[in-house]
């Protein structure tokens, strides 16, 4: 069975805001950052982890291999990522979310919190 790389979640990132909130989440191959100076800033060589707790860096962009995925993603580019070889555990992931939750302000905060406390694996943190 092969791996499932998607969705991503920013684990370089140290706080939350509603500037970058957006920035945390991968949910596809494809980068949709309208300038080159926004995907370089907020997700070139930052580190995410999937769902089995594998660690990911983001290395660059590529064109679309297949005709059809060029048809149905016209202008868009798949993400490269480098297998790091690394993993992190639920533990490591659940407390450094918490950490970056705890930098919100209220009222987001206590939702996101009760939200997090419901999450038992990795696959339930990153959705």
């Amino acid at each position: 069975m092969e791996e499932k790389l998607y969705p991503l979640l920013n684990v370089s990132m140290t706080s939350l805001n509603e500037d970058n909130i957006e920035q945390t989440f991968i949910g596809d191959s494809f980068h949709y950052a309208k300038e080159i100076s926004y995907f370089e800033r907020d997700y070139l060589g930052h580190v995410y982890v999937n769902g089995q707790g594998k660690l990911f860096k983001l290395v660059g962009t590529k064109k679309c291999d297949s005709f059809i995925r060029r048809i149905l993603h016209f202008g868009k580019e798949e993400l490269v990522f480098e297998d790091l070889g690394k993993t992190m555990t639920f533990s490591e992931l659940n407390e450094l979310v918490i950490k970056r939750i705890n930098t919100l302000e209220q009222p987001d905060r206590d939702l996101w919190l009760e939200e997090m406390a419901k999450c038992h694996t990795i696959a339930e943190i990153i959705g």
